[in-house]
């Protein structure tokens, strides 16, 4: 039987695991920035879904647009000078109530598995000339979940940022996003 601070750990190595293969937090971050370069129409996607409540846009030379003046569709903000830096401050993610089912589901099951499966499993056995290998790491999400995960993944496709509430968010252009590494590769 597992004591509490065990079953804590495992949810909190289990939640870093599932987060790094969505590529962002599970959970509501407020106030996150990142350091976007509008396109040629003055566009720029913010790279956290679901996005809401874009509270700032500023420019490198210390200019703040006027919120009035731009759209804000979903991940989209539009009006905003062209191909200039800004840097945005916005809302994004799950409440604690809109986490998807199937992403509490994979935490969950990966969390027991990190609690349940020994450090010194069998991972090979070899009969005469007949050898078989197990991926029995229990910190590997299986393939099932990653495409599951795939479904409910929380960033632009095809990119990678990292959320932050400082003003040095990532330099993000237009065309992606500035690889920030989250160790789980």
């Amino acid at each position: 039987m597992a004591t509490e601070s065990q079953e804590a750990a495992a949810r909190a190595a289990a939640s870093a695991i599932v987060e790094a293969e969505l590529r962002g937090p599970i959970g509501y971050v407020t106030a996150a920035t990142a350091r976007l370069r509008s396109d040629d129409s003055g566009t720029v996607i913010l790279p956290f879904q679901p996005a809401f409540n874009v509270t700032q846009v500023a420019y490198d030379s210390g200019q703040t647009q006027d919120l009035r003046t731009v759209k804000v569709d979903g991940q989209w903000v539009s009006g905003l000078a062209r191909n200039s830096w800004v840097t945005t401050t916005y809302d994004h993610g799950w409440t604690e109530l809109t986490v998807p089912k199937i992403v509490r589901a994979i935490v969950d099951r990966l969390s027991d598995r990190l609690m349940n499966t020994p450090v010194d499993t069998l991972k090979m056995e070899r009969i005469g000339s007949y050898e078989v290998q197990y991926d029995t790491d229990a910190r590997w999400l299986t393939d099932d979940e990653k495409l599951a995960l795939s479904r409910t993944r929380r960033t632009v496709a095809g990119s990678t940022a990292s959320a932050s509430t400082s003003t040095d968010g990532p330099d993000i252009g237009p065309f992606g996003l500035t690889e920030m590494g989250w160790g789980w590769e």
